[in-house]
Order: structure tokens, then C-alpha cells, then sequence
């Protein structure tokens, strides 16, 4: 199976969905999921276009205190959701299957505004530690704590500063 959950504005092709709001993905375990490349991440949303300016396509989906058992693939692929929030999720790192994916960011982000990944608990087997956003601003994130490879290391320092995705070739 792919995505566990994908949620897809399907306008261009079945024209069976529109855009989606109020979504909440809370308590649930989610056990090696994404064995099949149908999706991009566990969770899966899609927009029919990501860049959108200032507006989104799927407002206010909050996934919040869930355990993410995963093998090596992204967690969250989110485009074109306004208030979106991850928080206080607990990601494990198994070894049940090879890595299906060659992408080295859990969370991927395109054209999303107002979001949130704060309070996560990652596993520090768990390698794709990395946030890849497109079509986004520095304003586009209201929390950005314990994300921890949203702080770019600068050559030769101990300290960090936050990477957009405006900047070329951006994979935090």
C-alpha cells in the first residue's frame, strides 16, 4: 500500500473531490505504512496547483499526537494547505522493510501557509530528519521549534539559522 492517508483535490483528472477543510488526524498508530510508491509520504496532500500566492487550496489539517512506526520514508507531504499543523507526533524508526524512497526530507512542504511542526518526538534512528518546503515564505511558519533539522548549520559554527525554501536548491 502507499500513502496511508492521501487527500487529493482529483480536479484534473477524476474530478471526484474539491478542497478540503477541518481536517483532524489524532491517535492514530501508523505501522509501516508506505511499502508502494502510490504517494509520496505516509500522509499524502495534494493540491491541483501548489503556488498559489497568498491563498491555499486545503485549509486548517491538523495531525497531531500520533506514532509514526516507519522503515525510512517521508512522513508528511503537504501542498497548497493553509494552517496546517504537525505537532506532538512521536515518529519511530524500524527496520521491517528497505527504504522505499530515495528522498532524504520527512516533512515536504509546497505552497503552504501558516503552518506548524512543533513538539515532535523523533526518533533519533531516524535518518530523513530534513524539511523540504517550495513556493514558500519565511512568514509561512507560525511555530518552529523541535523540527530539528530546520536549523541549518553554518561552516565551521555551532550555531544555525533557519532555511526557506526560496533559496536555490533548498533541502534543509
Amino acid at each position: 500500500a502507499g500513502s496511508s492517508i492521501y487527500m487529493d483535490a482529483s480536479v484534473g483528472y477524476w474530478r471526484e473531490s474539491g478542497a478540503l477543510a477541518n481536517v483532524e488526524i489524532r491517535n492514530n498508530v501508523f505501522d509501516n505504512c508506505f511499502t508502494s510508491p502510490w504517494g509520496t509520504a505516509v500522509i499524502t496532500i495534494n493540491a491541483p496547483v501548489a503556488n498559489m500566492g497568498s491563498y491555499t487550496y486545503h485549509n486548517n489539517i491538523n495531525i497531531h499526537d500520533n506514532t509514526f512506526r516507519t522503515f525510512g520514508t517521508p512522513i508528511l507531504s503537504a501542498a497548497g494547505v493553509g494552517n496546517l499543523s504537525f505537532d506532538d507526533n512521536k515518529i519511530i524508526k524500524t527496520n521491517k522493510y528497505p527504504a522505499l524512497t530515495t528522498v532524504e526530507a520527512g516533512i515536504i512542504l509546497d505552497g503552504c501557509r501558516n503552518a506548524s511542526i512543533k513538539n515532535n518526538n523523533w526518533d533519533a534512528d531516524y535518518t530523513y530528519t530534513k524539511l523540504k518546503t517550495t513556493n514558500m515564505r519565511s512568514t509561512d511558519y507560525k511555530n518552529r521549534t523541535d523540527y530539528r533539522s530546520m536549523l541549518q548549520k553554518e561552516a565551521g559554527s555551532d550555531s544555525g539559522r533557519f532555511k526557506y525554501g526560496t533559496e536555490p536548491g533548498f533541502i534543509a
